[in-house]
This record gives structure tokens, C-alpha cells and sequence, in this order.
């Protein structure tokens, strides 16, 4: 439609619409502020074409008519006093530079001072890396030491799998400096853990030292229950023990032959993992007492199910591993099958994988005796038996259970757990 000045009334019904007064006021001070001639067309446009003001509706002198004026909100500059245009009247109308160039400056240094402080944000730069050299140096002594193993074990062309720090399954196998000792002891603050050991007959002689360097490197810092079981609680040395440690003693039938007495303990870990340490302990390690702790043995033994690698056969083939292999005992493990020769002096883990182990262990050396028959190694045959179809869940290197009478001496930088050295034959008559 064409705005001629006969349809001002028309044109002020039209604007009134908020959209449209506004479109068109703001090209009106647009075309003002720019100096736009009498003979230039100003549109007006919303989505289309609304209206055009023509060379006619806009005086010589840049007056807007009176109508338009009041429909667009611009004052009634016919009557001002002096006679003013309205450009001069829109510069009073118009913020003083002075503002503008503070408010200007003043944006710039919020901009600069943003772009210093997030500079790697905005400026990203190649930087240097901030190194731990302790932790640095701790890995490479961790890889310096396996290649080492690795070194030797070529040199003599003998098995590796042991030395390595994970198994097939991907549990993980403890060498030293493979842990974090002071990120697993925030982990454990509060856990209880027992230590299971049997001490019957001419055996109570080991229970003293086993308990007096157990209290010097055994889980040093940490709620501990011993759970001592013998044939002999009156000759019990109580060794000076650390707080929140406690020493419980039980008595127990000592079995005249040591291998009755080695399968007991699977009789009674079934019961007391069952009905008495619930309330105790969250976890249990199981030893034998004629050995002495000698290093360092933490929270980084902790597992589901923890299985410690037999030193006589940590670099032995599978063909070697002394296996059950009677098809007739429930301790039998096929030609071909396993991975690992598990040692019967240490082993843990939680409490239900803990009952679940000696459960099944205790109903095979039951069924064994009602066939006559007694697995090779007794409990620690039906030990490997039951860990090679229930894979542990971390298995602990030869550091943490040595024989100072076995070879390959130079792979076990530290020894934890070590074996006593007896006379076997006085001890078990």
C-alpha cells in the first residue's frame, strides 16, 4: 500500500500493530541518522512489503508528519520553539560519546584481563609436562625389575608366565613396587582381616615367632584377629600386640597323622567362615605356622579370592606341577589343565569365597576317604583342584612365600613370608 498524506489516519491504524510501529520507527531513525534525501524510498518491511513513504510524505526539511510522529513516538517537531530538524534533535537524544568511549574501554580491559587468566583456553600452547620424578623413577624400576626377570629366565630358557604381572585372566600377580601401599591403606582403613593358622601338637614350637613378626609386617596399621587353633592353649605365648589386634585362641583335636591334621583346617574354616567370623572380619588369610614374616605383607594381598604361587614351581613347565593325577580322586586335574601350582601355606580372600573354597575341598577329601584313598598333597591338592576351575582373583608372586632352600634365588628381590628351616621328621612324630 502507498502512504500518500491523505492516508495518514490510515497509515497510524496500521502501525498501531506493536510489530509494525516498531519496524518502521526503527528505519525512520535509521534513514535520519544516515541523511537519507527526500528522494530515497525508506521500506518498511516486516515479511513483506507493508508500506512505502514516499519523496512527498517527508518534507524538505526532514519533518515527519504530525500523524506518523505520534504513531511512531517521535516528538512534534513543528512546534518546536527554535525551529530545530529533527537530526539535530536526535543528537540530543543520543548517549555522549564520553560514555560510550569508558564503557568501551572498559569492556576492553574485562577482555584483556580474561584473556590472561584463561590464556591455555583461548592461546592453547604446547607446555611442559609437570613429572613426578618419584613416580617416574618408582615405574622404572617396576620395568627395569620385570625385564630383569625376563633376562634371566631366557638366559636359562625356562617358563616365564610367573614373572609376568598379569595372568592369562587378567588378575593381577603382586611383585614389589607393583602397588600403591598409600592409596591401598585409605582404601582398607576399615577393614578387618583375620589370620587363620593351626599350631597342634610338636607345631605349637613356630606359633610364638610366626605371631611376633606378624605383629612387625603383617598388615602393620590395621584391625587384625588372629585366629589361632591348637591342641595346646595352655603353652600359648601372647606376644605385645598393636591396638585394635586381637588374639583369639581354640582349642582343636589334633589328628595323629600330619596329614589328617592339614586336612582339619578345611573342616574347620567351612564352620567358622560360616557361623563365627561373619561378625568379625571382612577378610581372612590362611597360613601355615612354621613360617616367620620377614618383610613387608599388607592390604595389597587383599582380593575375592587370593592365591600365592608356589615357589618350587614358579618357573617349573605344567608337566612338572605334582597335580592329583588320579582319575578316582575328586582332587584329579587332567593332563593339560591349569596354569599355575598353587602353594596350601597361603592362601585368602573374602569371607563367602573363603567358605565356598573349603566347602569344596572338605566334600572332596570326604569323598576320597570313603574310597580309601588320599590325594597326593592332601589339602593342597584339592586346593589346586578347586583354583583351577574358580580362577583367583590376584595371585601373589614367590616374594610373599619363600624357601630360602630353593633355587633362583636372584628373582625374589624381597622376601615377605618365608619358610622355616626344620627337621621335618622330629617335628611330625
Amino acid at each position: 500500500m502507498l502512504c500518500e498524506p491523505k492516508h495518514w489516519s490510515f497509515c497510524k491504524l496500521d502501525f498501531v500493530s506493536k510489530n509494525y510501529a516498531f519496524q518502521c520507527r526503527s528505519i525512520v531513525e535509521q534513514s535520519i541518522q544516515f541523511h537519507h534525501t527526500g528522494s530515497e524510498i525508506v521500506t518498511l518491511v516486516e515479511d513483506r512489503k507493508l508500506c512505502k513513504i514516499q519523496q512527498e510524505n517527508i518534507t524538505s526539511n526532514g519533518i515527519i508528519p504530525p500523524a506518523l510522529q505520534d504513531t511512531l513516538g517521535f516528538p512534534t517537531l513543528q512546534s518546536d520553539i527554535n525551529g530545530k530538524t529533527l537530526q539535530e534533535n536526535w543528537k540530543k537524544m543520543q548517549i555522549p560519546r564520553t560514555y560510550i568511549s569508558g564503557t568501551l574501554a572498559v569492556s576492553i580491559l574485562f577482555i584483556v584481563g580474561f584473556c590472561l587468566q584463561k590464556a591455555n583456553l583461548i592461546f592453547p600452547c604446547k607446555q611442559e609436562q609437570i613429572i613426578n620424578y618419584s613416580e617416574k623413577t618408582a615405574a622404572q624400576e617396576i620395568e627395569l625389575a620385570h625385564y630383569e626377570r625376563l633376562r634371566l629366565v631366557k638366559s636359562r630358557n625356562l617358563r616365564q608366565m610367573a614373572l609376568f604381572v598379569l595372568t592369562p585372566w587378567l588378575a593381577p600377580i603382586v611383585w614389589n613396587g607393583t602397588f600403591d601401599l598409600s592409596v591401598l591403606d585409605k582404601q582398607h582403613n576399615n577393614t578387618r582381616i583375620g589370620l587363620f593358622v593351626f599350631a597342634v601338637k610338636k607345631y605349637i614350637r613356630f606359633l610364638q615367632l610366626f605371631l611376633e613378626t606378624a605383629e612387625r609386617y603383617f598388615m602393620v596399621g590395621h584391625k587384625v584377629t588372629y585366629y589361632v587353633f591348637t591342641d595346646k592353649v595352655d603353652e600359648v605365648v601372647k606376644p605385645k600386640m598393636a591396638d585394635g589386634r586381637i588374639l583369639q585362641i581354640h582349642n582343636v583335636v589334633a589328628d595323629k597323622r600330619w596329614q589328617d591334621v592339614s586336612m582339619r583346617r578345611m573342616e574347620v574354616l567351612t564352620v567358622y567362615t560360616k557361623k563365627h567370623m561373619p561378625n568379625e572380619i571382612d577378610y581372612l588369610v590362611c597360613a601355615d605356622v612354621d613360617m616367620v614374616f620377614t618383610d613387608h605383607v599388607g592390604v595389597e594381598i587383599l582380593g575375592d579370592l587370593v592365591a600365592a604361587i608356589h615357589p618350587g614351581f614358579f618357573l617349573s613347565d605344567r608337566e612338572s606341577f605334582t597335580y592329583e593325577d588320579r582319575p578316582i580322586s575328586a582332587a584329579y586335574i587332567p593332563q593339560g589343565e591349569g596354569d599355575f601350582y598353587y602353594a596350601g601355606a597361603l592362601y585368602g580372600g573374602k569371607l563367602d569365597e573363603i567358605y565356598k573354597l573349603s566347602t569344596t575341598c572338605q566334600n572332596g577329601i570326604i569323598e576320597d576317604k570313603k574310597k580309601n584313598i588320599e590325594a597326593l598333597w592332601q589339602e593342597e591338592s584339592h586346593l589346586n583342584r578347586y583354583l583351577v576351575y574358580n580362577k583367583p582373583t590376584k595371585l601373589l608372586s614367590p616374594e610373599y612365600i619363600w624357601d630360602t632352600n630353593l633355587p633362583y634365588e636372584e628373582f625374589i628381590k624381597k622376601k615377605r613370608f618365608v619358610i622355616v628351616n626344620k627337621n621335618k621328621r622330629k617335628i611330625t612324630r
